[in-house]
């Protein structure tokens, strides 16, 4: 049973869908180098009210890697719904709001790019850098798609070619703008570092895949302590971010999606009043909230509804709330005709959705017994289910009841019981959070 609830959520979340028919995963190549001393562009900044937006898991590919064609096409239409179609406009559009709405921070928590080429890594350094030419700064960090990717590939017509994806060290040198070279307390034996926001507040970048895959070196962890008991003895409030999890978000799916050493990471943060951390990697709009410090996972910048996050802090704590990417009035501003970019909210709606229809249908149809309209009425409950868990939204199951009954027929399916897992999770919404500072 759990064998194939693991199956239907692998095939809707990200580590399932970009496995490209090319061989495993290189090595990680640790990052060297002293810790640096330093402090960001925001240091001094009087805290009143400091505005972050964070996103992450843009899976980026530069335009000179794709041809859109026969290949890629069938690789991203039979994926995991991400709108990688549109991933120029997605990635234009998010870079001039960005600027637009003139954040005191701009935090990316990995996956940066879609196959870890170092081509699309230069070019979004590129794109950061407009970002802090407007005066606002960009710290990012490292995803399992980033670095030392044997899949990393350029793609023409019905056929790919390898092409270099950057090892931890090459990396840092691209993005060395975006954190690392401003960095106030800097880890040797991965890409982790702080970063000093303002008086009293410490952002702590934590990398979990270039010194470790899916964990912070052990080596690490007196650096990890030595920052934040010292961040403690100032008064520093800390904001943590990592690309994979802090926490088990669902209890049937979390190899590989939480941090392999988290317990000790979390047991750090709440010894030492962590007000929240930030993270991604799963795609999916969640808050696990029950464990200690609060662990906010945004979803996709590039899945529907291309949620990023907006946080607030003040004197008294700090606000989350995400916000969706409006694509389409990006387009009108900028003159575009493409039907799919004036109306996006409907085609990536429809995009991601079809991709859930694909994997509920397949399932509906290998039961027996079933009329075609109660396959379409259980493919449609799957299709909302799953659409409202990606999104953090509540979903009223008195809706999907029925279909919900009839896959209930057969529980070997699984999928009963993977709705029983996150039936609690739909109750409430997972867009919001809101923490009091912690004083001693």
């Amino acid at each position: 049973m759990k064998s194939r609830i693991f199956a239907w959520l692998l095939a809707l979340i990200l580590l399932s869908a970009c496995a490209l028919a090319l061989p495993g995963e290189s090595g990680r190549v640790p990052l060297g180098g002293e810790p640096e001393k330093g402090k960001g562009p925001a240091a001094g900044k009087e805290m009143k009210e400091y505005r972050i937006i964070t996103a992450t898991d843009l899976h980026y590919i530069s335009p000179v890697l794709t041809d859109q064609g026969e290949y890629f096409t069938n690789l991203v239409t039979y994926a995991d719904g991400k709108a990688m179609p549109c991933i120029e406009e997605i990635a234009e559009a998010f870079i001039d709001r960005v600027i637009s709405e003139a954040p005191d921070l701009l935090i990316l928590s990995g996956d940066l790019t879609f196959n870890g080429a170092v081509r699309s890594h230069t070019d979004m350094a590129a794109k950061l850098a407009r970002i802090e030419k407007a005066e606002i700064p960009v710290l990012v960090i490292p995803g399992n798609h980033d670095i030392g990717r044997k899949s990393a590939a350029m793609f023409r017509g019905n056929t790919y070619t390898r092409v270099p994806s950057p090892d931890a060290e090459l990396f840092r040198r691209i993005y060395r703008d975006f954190g690392p070279d401003e960095a106030e307390s800097r880890d040797p034996l991965s890409g982790s570092y702080t970063w000093r926001a303002g008086e009293d507040l410490l952002i702590l970048m934590l990398d979990t895949n270039s010194g470790a895959e899916n964990a912070l070196p052990e080596a690490s962890f007196p650096w990890l302590e030595e920052v934040l008991s010292g961040a403690g003895r100032k008064g520093d409030r800390v904001i943590a971010v990592s690309h994979q999890n802090l926490y088990i978000h669902n209890k049937a799916y979390f190899r590989g999606v939480v941090i392999d050493n988290a317990s000790r990471a979390a047991a750090l943060y709440e010894k030492y009043g962590v007000l929240l951390n930030l993270s991604g990697h799963m795609h999916m709009q969640h808050l696990e909230e029950d464990c200690g410090v609060p662990d906010m996972a945004t979803s996709s910048l590039t899945v529907y509804p291309h949620h990023y996050g907006l946080i607030t802090v003040d004197e008294e704590g700090l606000t989350y709330g995400t916000r969706d990417l409006d694509v389409s009035a990006w387009a009108r501003e900028k003159g575009s005709e493409d039907p799919r970019l004036l109306d996006f909210e409907n085609w990536s709606r429809t995009f991601f959705e079809e991709t859930m229809e694909r994997q509920a249908r397949a399932r509906a149809d290998q039961l027996e017994g079933f009329s075609e309209a109660e396959k379409k009425t259980m493919t449609e409950a799957m299709v909302r289910i799953t659409s409202a868990y990606f999104r953090g939204e509540p979903l009223d199951f008195d809706a999907v009841g029925e279909g919900m009954d009839l896959w209930n027929r057969v529980p070997g399916t699984g999928y009963g019981a993977y709705v029983e897992s996150i039936r609690r999770d739909l109750e409430k919404d997972h867009r919001h959070l809101e923490v009091r500072t912690r004083r001693d």
